[in-house]
């Protein structure tokens, strides 16, 4: 499960490593490596703990294997296979993903909620870059508004539209935690035994909404594509 944290945490910063840190070399960006990690992981995992390597029936498997065959024969004369190819293995590599998360997590709640604090951290770390962005430290001048004294806040996705996109997902997803944490919260101060156990949660998914919520404000995003927004922009 820490693997699955620093893989989604970790997988939006490809852009910002390409420019910031161009000199850094890597034979893949930094999202796929911290893939191979957590299944180098999960499999020495499996294998310690002498489990059969299997995975289990999801209805979900469907529709990514179909999209995924798809777009395999969309490669027939493609303008640029090389690129087309790096595509599809981006799908394979989500497929994975996938798999090894209903492995590991399954959907009971006891182990469920790991997975939404996963995405829920990766989201926090965005917001943050996008705050820090939007107070100044963006740099980027075609991005800036309010008479230059902000800027469009875009996280390590070096567009804005995107950026947003991921932190209205955070926001939902976070908005559903924290109303379950309220209503665990709820139940135990009716019975006199809201205590620090109760309130962690709360106090937890709270921030972790609030911040997407303020990066997503940020970003001055109004939902439209990239292309159009950059002109209206």
């Amino acid at each position: 499960m820490a693997g699955l944290i620093v893989t989604l945490a970790v997988a939006p910063l490809k852009t910002l490593i390409e420019t910031e840190a161009s000199g850094l070399a890597l034979p893949v960006d930094v999202g796929q490596l911290a893939l191979g990690a957590m299944l180098l992981a999960w499999f020495v995992h499996k294998v310690a703990a002498r489990a059969p390597i299997r995975f289990s029936r999801n209805p979900i498997y469907l529709p990514l294997l179909l999209f995924i065959g798809c777009a395999a024969l969309s490669l027939v004369g493609a303008l640029s296979l090389g690129f087309g190819l790096r595509e599809l293995l981006t799908w394979i590599e989500m497929a994975l993903l996938v798999a090894l998360t209903v492995d590991m997590v399954g959907f009971d709640g006891a182990r469920l909620h790991w997975a939404v604090l996963a995405v829920l951290v990766a989201g926090a770390v965005q917001a943050l870059i996008g705050l820090y962005e939007f107070f100044g430290g963006s740099g980027a001048d075609h991005l800036a508004i309010l008479g230059g004294a902000r800027y469009r806040a875009f996280g390590s996705f070096g567009q804005p539209n995107p950026f947003a996109g991921f932190m209205g997902l955070c926001v939902a997803l976070g908005a559903g935690a924290l109303w379950g944490a309220l209503a665990a919260w709820w139940a135990a101060f009716r019975r006199g035994a809201a205590g620090v156990r109760q309130t962690t949660p709360v106090v937890g998914y709270g921030l972790l909404t609030a911040l997407p919520a303020a990066a997503l404000l940020a970003s001055w995003s109004r939902g439209r594509g990239w292309g159009r927004g950059r002109r209206s922009s």
